[in-house]
Order: structure tokens, then C-alpha cells, then sequence
């Protein structure tokens, strides 16, 4: 994010200078330390001017006290100045990796979308299909119940025919035994002629042969 990174830059260049500035304090109190040294000697070498050097020595020691208390201060600047680089760093690393995340998901959204897509237009196509299978499937009902009528009249027809040939068939049935029962008498009857006429040939030879 822009405001993150120009606040980890400004905490970046706030930590430098600090370091800057300590290291500064730092030669300073050595320097105020060897002239404290040098007016120690003095001190020593003309006790005439001691009190002089005694509260110049006062004066540097009091001055030491202050850059070391203004050192401790700049330090603790420093670690607040630290902690708050590290902290913008890792809100900047929060923020990289939600943005890559949010990156992610998006192309996961997109390819979840082509594929959803991909599958209505299979849908679609299958819809399309079963539309014309029920069309042709509809067309199909009409045309056998047409067909099932015709079939049906066709039937009705023959059975009716059926019913006219069975009665034929009985009337020609009952001719037929009229006609059996007609020729069973003629065939007796002339089985009867039969008999009577070979009696009466066997009589007049028997007479021939007597005579």
C-alpha cells in the first residue's frame, strides 16, 4: 500500500538520522571525556587555578550527564522508531500477502466462472436435446394413438367379419349334417335294394337247379 511503504521509508530515514545523531553524541562524549581527563591533570598540575578547574570540571560533569541522559533518550527514540519500522514492514508484508491472496481468489473466482460457463452451456445443450426428444417423443404419442385408432377399427372389423364368417360357418354346418344324415338314409336304403334283389336271383336259380 503507498501509505505503508512512504511510512516505512520516513521510519527508515527517522532511524537513520537517530543513529546519525547518536553516533554524533557518542564522539562527543569521548571528546568531553579526554578534556575532562586533560582538566583532571591540570587540576593536578595547578593547584593555584583548582577551583577554576574544579568548576569547570563540575560543568563537564554536568554536561556528560546530560548527553549520556540525552544518549539513553535517543536511544529509547531509536528502539520506538525500530519497533514502529518493523511494525509498518510487517503490516506492508500483512498487506503484499492480502493483496496476493485477494489476486488468487480472484483468478479462482474467474476459472469457477468459466467453468460454471462451460457448464451451463452443456446444460443448455442437454435441454436443447430433451427438448427435441419430448417433441419427437410427443409426436410419436400422437401418431400411435392415431395408429391405435385405425388398428382398433381395423380390429372392430374383424371381429365383425369373424362373427359374420362364424355364422356361415354354422349354417354350412348344419347343412352339412342335413346332407351326412340325408345320405346315411340313401346309403341305407339302397343297401336295403341291394339285399332284396341278390334274395330274389339266389331264389329263382334255386328253383332252376330243382327242376
Amino acid at each position: 500500500m503507498p501509505d505503508s511503504a512512504n511510512l516505512s521509508s520516513a521510519l527508515g530515514d527517522a532511524v537513520t538520522e537517530g543513529r546519525q545523531f547518536l553516533a554524533r553524541l557518542e564522539s562527543m562524549t569521548q571528546a568531553l571525556g579526554s578534556e575532562l581527563a586533560r582538566h583532571e591533570e591540570a587540576a593536578r598540575e595547578w593547584s593555584a587555578e583548582r577551583q577554576a578547574v574544579k568548576d569547570e570540571e563540575d560543568r563537564l560533569r554536568a554536561t556528560l550527564r546530560t548527553v549520556n541522559e540525552t544518549i539513553a533518550a535517543e536511544r529509547k527514540r531509536l528502539s520506538q522508531l525500530e519497533r514502529e519500522m518493523d511494525a509498518a514492514r510487517q503490516e506492508r508484508d500483512q498487506a503484499t500477502a492480502d493483496r496476493d491472496a485477494a489476486a488468487a481468489d480472484r483468478d479462482r473466482a474467474q476459472a469457477q466462472l468459466a467453468g460454471g460457463a462451460a457448464e451451463l452451456a452443456r446444460l443448455r445443450d442437454q435441454l436443447e436435446m430433451v427438448t427435441r426428444d419430448r417433441d419427437a417423443l410427443q409426436t410419436d404419442q400422437i401418431q400411435w394413438g392415431l395408429d391405435r385408432e385405425r388398428m382398433l377399427g381395423e380390429v372392430n372389423q374383424v371381429k365383425e367379419q369373424a362373427a359374420g364368417l362364424e355364422r356361415d360357418l354354422g349354417t354350412e354346418r348344419e347343412q352339412h349334417l342335413a346332407l351326412q344324415a340325408r345320405h346315411a338314409e340313401l346309403t341305407e336304403a339302397s343297401a336295403g335294394n341291394r339285399r332284396s334283389t341278390r334274395t330274389g336271383k339266389w331264389s329263382l336259380t334255386l328253383c332252376s337247379a330243382v327242376a
